[in-house]
């Protein structure tokens, strides 16, 4: 056993990691895990980069099988640790940030309801309260999809991705808003001029979905932790599909029939639906 291997058998013992979880956390099978480990095999350089960033430590340090001693953190006795720290448990910056997102939620759902009651009350014009109304279910949507990815992200140290999250959620939310033209112009102006408007939001709109999916996809596997089952592939093309169809309906109902004005609703409803589908990449 080199000193490669036995590093990366320490790291995991002291993670308390198993081969299979270490497996799955890297994409490779438990046989390359046990591989490494014996010295058998090397891995790759986009795995090397993977390990370095579930342990904490630079790749340098991984090839050369040593590491300062603060990185390695010797397994702990639970029966000794559990009565010295039961009154110092810190929630992490993550679930912090979870905590107050889940509140900011609820705060949008609440004040929605009661923009809602306050504006019939006194005869408020719908074109505000209904902007106002898609406006902050588009924030709702980008921070239910923030903090659905947030977690599998970190959890795998992969932060960079979510810059390419950002791009994603502002797809979305341009897509959500972008009938806010429509709802607040038509009975001001003709049809001719709020719905160029209308499609240069939403050529943003794709611009950003498609640009976010695409780099997400190249990092993930770059860093060769792309999801083996296409699972992945299949959500970023139903959310195409669903972009797209909603796009044609729109157009073909305001066309032969001149509904452009209640056909608008289509699109914070797959704004909706694309929120959690892309969501559903992240649950696991």
């Amino acid at each position: 056993m080199n000193d490669f291997a036995k590093l990366l058998y320490e790291l995991r013992k002291n993670k308390h990691l198993t081969q299979a979880e270490l497996a799955k956390l890297v994409g490779v099978s438990n046989k390359t895990i046990s591989k490494w480990e014996t010295g058998e095999t090397y891995p790759e350089t986009a795995q090397l980069i993977t390990l370095s960033n579930i342990f904490n430590i630079t790749i340098d340090e991984l090839l050369k099988g040593k590491i300062k001693e603060k990185n390695l953190e010797p397994p702990k006795i639970e029966e000794e640790k559990k009565p010295e720290n039961s009154q110092k448990v810190d929630p992490s910056p993550l679930t912090k940030k979870m905590a107050l997102q889940i509140i900011l939620e609820l705060i949008l759902v609440f004040a929605d309801l009661i923009i809602l009651v306050t504006c019939l009350a006194f005869q408020v014009p719908y074109q505000i309260y209904v902007s106002v109304i898609i406006a902050s279910i588009a924030f709702a949507c980008c921070i239910f999809l923030d903090m659905s990815a947030s977690k599998t992200l970190e959890k795998n140290g992969l932060k960079l991705g979510k810059k390419y999250i950002h791009y994603i959620s502002t797809g979305v939310f341009l897509s959500i808003i972008s009938p806010i033209i429509i709802v607040s112009l038509h009975e001001f102006i003709s049809f001719g001029i709020y719905l160029p408007i209308f499609f240069t939001i939403l050529v943003f709109a794709l611009s950003f979905l498609i640009y976010g999916e695409i780099m997400m996809d190249s990092y993930e596997r770059e860093l060769g932790i792309k999801n083996p089952d296409h699972t992945t592939n299949f959500f970023d093309s139903v959310s195409g599909i669903i972009l797209i169809t909603t796009t044609a309906l729109f157009i073909l109902l305001g066309i032969l029939f001149r509904l452009w004005h209640p056909a608008w609703i289509l699109f914070p409803v797959s704004g909706i639906v694309i929120t959690i589908i892309n969501s559903f990449k992240y649950i696991k």
